[in-house]
């Protein structure tokens, strides 16, 4: 019997396609499965959104194959790389325009020391231009041969592998705070270096101004007292250890005062300049010049051997100050007195050798001016004697201590008494009588003349007023008016309220100014000079022949008497000099309408000549000596007593000549 294959019933055919489809799509959702997890991470490793399980769900099989998961997946990452290489871009940008307009100057080097990058203010603080740096070497775009070069820092930081901060390092004619700072690779090795540059030329120039008010003379550009002190203080120190010698010199102006105050603080301010230069000429640069106020100069001379050393410097700074100065449009002469003090001699610390080197100067002020002096313990003592000197001037006004004497002065032809000059006298309540060539001085030093010229004024007006109401005739009575007096801004207007309140008539006061009072400044001279004389006083040149008057100057001034100075009459019959100057000034002051007044007659054969050279008036010790008030009003009442005030024949030794009043 044949056998029969077997049939396969629809049912059985269904059942087996859905078990292979069934099959497949297991093994469909397992490929899917792992797809999308290796996908997912390599998107989680990218940075990207993993897909979400709902976009493999089993609705969407039929239309999201593996290939398509793959290639949707891969879209996704070339997606995010698009959007991370753009935010990268922009980033770079930001970065690199920070870069570019960063304040300071960035430079990046490898470890070979060759640019890797800079900024722009890094090449414009060298002056760098646009050309290509990159892998350059770093000492051929910063040349400075007189600094260390970057390539020293950038060095360190390679060996050292630490960050370095140096706050000043001068390039060319700038100053820069240099900071720096290594980068290292992944395996730690300094593979680059960053320099950041900051430019503190700004701040620098600016300490270096805050010093120099500190430590300098803004006039002269001079060291300061300041600078001087610590100067001085290491050179003691140093000069201690090396058993050598130091000289200190006191220098102050002479009779600068005067022209600072005549001619204007400008003038004054670059005469000071001028010294100072001249005073530098004449020092070592390893000596200092300082200037520690006013007109005073401090020298200090570090190597001195000898004395003899220190007394070069000071005849070479004597002599360099004899030539005139040229301040236009004036021409001044000015000089210096110089003291001096050694270390250790003299002092041991700088306070002493200041003070005594101080002391020596005001010694050769005494002496003449213009001259130097060592400093010796006898100055010491005449030093502290000056300053209780100045101490009691200054209480010497308000305690009544000052009195007046008045000097005759004779009219040659007549032989009466027609006027006198007032001198203030001091009687010190334990010094005695004081004369005025110690006190004088040291008013005009301390400005107490101002003062004191005032009650001087007020006390001869008052006086002279009270003689004329006791009927005594006298023409006028004479003041001596000082340099600082002369130049005060309110003297007429001071010389208007005395007389008024004196009740003195403007015709009877006489002025009395020295040529250099004059000179200091004719052109401001005249103008003072005629208020004066509109005013209605007199006024008359002091110690004629002294000075330095200009002839063409004056003719211009309204001067109603010239007095020749004793030192021409002292010897006018013996010295022939004496004698051609006398008479010269004579002639020429009767050429010019002016009166004539001989100073320091004492003897008859003086006398005999002024007559026969036809001079006016005259005044000295031959006839009378300066008498206090009440002594000078006996003189007046027995000159009236004997008809016609004739002193010819009155002689100091018959009761005119008391020591107080000399």
């Amino acid at each position: 019997m044949t056998k029969r294959a077997p049939t396969v019933t629809s049912s059985s055919a269904g059942e087996k396609l859905k078990e292979e489809l069934a099959l497949s799509r297991c093994r469909e959702q397992h490929a899917t499965t792992y797809i999308r997890e290796k996908v997912n991470q390599l998107l989680e490793l990218m940075g990207t959104q993993p897909l979400r399980p709902e976009e493999l769900d089993d609705d969407n099989l039929i239309s999201i194959d593996p290939i398509g998961i793959v290639a949707n997946s891969f879209g996704q990452v070339l997606d995010h790389l698009r959007r991370t290489n753009r935010e990268l871009r922009i980033a770079h940008d930001e970065i690199q325009a920070i870069f570019d307009s960063a304040g300071a100057g960035i430079l990046v080097l490898d470890n070979e020391l060759r640019v890797m990058a800079c900024n722009n203010r890094f090449r414009d603080f060298f002056s760098l231009d646009d050309t290509f740096l990159h892998a350059r070497a770093c000492k051929s775009i910063i040349k400075c041969p007189d600094c260390p070069s970057a390539e020293c820092t950038a060095t360190r930081i390679i060996t050292t592998g630490e960050p370095i901060h140096e706050t000043d390092r001068k390039f060319g004619n700038r100053h820069f705070s240099v900071a720096g700072a290594p980068i290292n690779n992944e395996s730690g090795e300094v593979s680059q270096v960053i320099l950041v540059f900051t430019d503190i030329t700004d701040r620098k120039r600016a300490e270096l101004e805050i010093q120099q008010l500190a430590y300098y003379d803004t006039l002269t550009g001079l060291p300061n007292r300041v600078l001087l002190k610590d100067r001085l203080h290491q050179l003691l120190a140093q000069a201690a250890r090396d058993h050598r010698m130091v000289a200190v010199m006191f220098l102050d102006l002479d009779r600068f005062k005067g022209i600072n105050d005549t001619l204007g603080h400008a003038v004054g301010d670059a005469l000071l300049s001028e010294v100072a230069q001249r005073i530098v000429g004449c020092v070592r640069k390893t000596d200092t010049v300082s200037r520690i106020g006013g007109d005073e100069f401090v020298v200090l001379l570090s190597s001195v051997v000898h004395e003899e050393d220190a007394v070069l410097v000071a005849k070479k700074i004597l002599e360099a100050m004899t030539a005139h100065f040229v301040i236009p449009p004036h021409e001044i002469y000015c000089s210096t007195s110089i003291g001096i003090a050694f270390y250790p001699m003299d002092g041991e610390n700088s306070e002493t050798l200041l003070k005594h080197a101080d002391t020596a100067m005001y010694q050769s002020k005494e002496e003449g001016r213009s001259t130097y002096r060592f400093f010796s313990r006898e100055m010491n003592t005449k030093s502290v004697e000056r300053l209780l000197l100045e101490t009691s001037l200054r209480k010497a006004l308000e305690r009544g201590e000052f009195y007046l004497c008045y000097h005759p002065l004779l009219d040659l032809r007549s032989g009466n008494v027609i006027s006198c000059e007032a001198l203030i006298r001091w009687r010190h309540p334990d010094l005695g009588l004081i004369g005025p060539d110690r006190f004088i001085p040291l008013a005009e030093e301390t400005g107490l003349i101002i003062p004191i010229g005032e009650w001087v004024l007020r006390e001869a007006c008052r006086q002279f007023s009270r003689w004329r109401e006791e009927g005594f005739i006298l023409q006028r009575i004479a003041v001596n008016i000082s340099a600082c007096q002369f130049r005060q801004e309110n003297l007429l207007e001071t010389i208007s309220r005395v007389l008024r309140e004196t009740g003195t008539d403007p015709s009877s006061l006489e002025l009395e100014l020295t040529e250099t009072t004059i000179m200091h400044n004719p052109e401001k001279a005249k103008l003072v000079l005629n208020e004066l004389r509109s005013l209605g006083v007199h006024l008359s040149i002091d110690d004629f022949g002294t000075g330095y008057s200009s002839l063409s100057y004056l003719k211009l001034f309204p001067i109603d008497r010239l007095k020749i100075a004793h030192t021409f009459v002292r010897d006018i019959t013996t010295d022939s000099d004496d004698a051609a100057i006398a008479e010269a000034i004579i002639v020429m002051a009767r050429t010019l309408n002016m009166r004539v007044v001989a100073e320091g007659v004492e003897r008859q054969d003086q006398l005999d000549f002024l007559n026969s050279h036809n001079c006016d008036e005259m005044q000295g010790y031959y006839f009378c000596r300066p008498l206090p008030a009440e002594e000078f009003g006996q003189l007046l009442k027995e000159l009236a007593e004997k008809g016609g005030g004739e002193l010819f024949k009155i002689r100091p030794g018959e009761g005119w000549g008391t020591n107080e009043g000399s």
